[in-house]
């Protein structure tokens, strides 16, 4: 289970890449996140932090939605 510290990081992250990036092209979780914040997390927060963006996803919580998934298995994400 993720803290509310770190959900309210997913949320903040996730809109200000959505602001700053074309999310008319499929995105994975990971190319949501500054590459020098995602680096810093653990192979355990990186898979926590794709399922709880799956979930807010699914509640309708974060301007983005699913778009399908990739060759590596991982959900694609697109602007809203």
């Amino acid at each position: 289970m993720l803290t509310d510290e770190n959900q309210k990081l997913i949320i903040e992250t996730i809109i200000d890449a959505c602001r700053e990036r074309d999310m008319s092209k499929p995105s994975i979780t990971k190319n949501l996140f500054p590459e020098e914040l995602w680096e810093t997390f653990s192979s355990e927060d990186r898979r926590n932090f794709g399922r709880e963006v799956s979930r807010l996803v699914s509640l309708g919580q974060l301007p983005i939605r699913l778009s399908g998934k990739n060759a590596a298995n991982h959900n694609q994400y697109i602007g809203a």
